[in-house]
């Protein structure tokens, strides 16, 4: 594995975690039998910590009893892998989980909806309770978010990388776009008193960016409220 991706090794399960929260890895690897904490416990941490619950796992075990296969999957695992196994076939599977991660980045505009667990959507909501609070706060940042969060800039990035496929500045910035676009839905006219309510300085990227999301510029999507508002009287 060591020849096709970056790897980081742990001595037992708690290390494992430690770990897991340091670099936020694309997949884990973990066996069942490990000391201080067992594969199953340690799945269970991972899929507890906000910071960690996105990432997939996969149990390489010597355990190959369908109740186990079972309990692992249970836990939270999403692969399961049986001593004795070919480097190859754990590649494969390796493999598969990161161009997964990579197909979510770039397919993600041709996606309208992604589902996403409970957990996770937990998650998103927080996130997007202290972006809306804070559009007009001038100290406003992605570390600013990471702060309210208590998440590492790193983790914060792979996990909505993960989740919705794309960065946390185009995460921020869709977020802005559709306040800017409910402003313009309730009335508002003055694009610059509406670049002000959601935090944006540059006229030109949010001209370009409203026009890349919604299809239209932001002067053409005002006239078309404001047609469809002769039309009704």
């Amino acid at each position: 594995l060591k020849d096709k991706f970056i790897v980081h090794q742990a001595t037992d399960g708690q290390d494992g975690f430690d770990k897991t929260l340091r670099f936020t890895p694309d997949v884990i690897l973990t066996d069942i039998m490990m000391p201080k904490i067992d594969g199953l416990a340690l799945i269970k941490l991972i899929r507890n910590d906000y910071r960690t619950s996105h990432i997939p796992v996969i149990v390489i075990t010597a355990k190959s009893t369908i109740e186990d296969e079972i309990k692992a999957m249970e836990a939270g695992a999403e692969g399961f892998v049986t001593k004795p196994f070919s480097t190859k076939s754990l590649l494969l599977k390796v493999n598969n989980y990161v161009r997964n991660l990579s197909a979510n980045k770039t397919e993600n505009k041709e996606i309208e909806e992604v589902k996403i667990i409970d957990r996770e959507q937990q998650f998103l909501n927080k996130m997007n309770k202290v972006i809306l609070e804070n559009l007009e706060n001038p100290i406003f940042s992605i570390d600013f978010i990471c702060e309210k969060l208590s998440i590492s800039r790193m983790q914060l990035h792979r996990k909505i990388v993960t989740l919705l496929g794309k960065s946390t500045s185009e995460y921020i910035r869709e977020i802005k776009l559709d306040e800017a676009k409910k402003y313009f839905d309730q009335g508002e006219k003055d694009i610059e008193t509406v670049m002000l309510k959601i935090g944006v300085n540059s006229t030109f990227h949010f001209n370009k960016n409203f026009k890349i999301r919604f299809g239209v510029s932001t002067q053409e999507y005002i006239k078309e409220l404001n047609a469809q508002k002769s039309k009704s009287n």
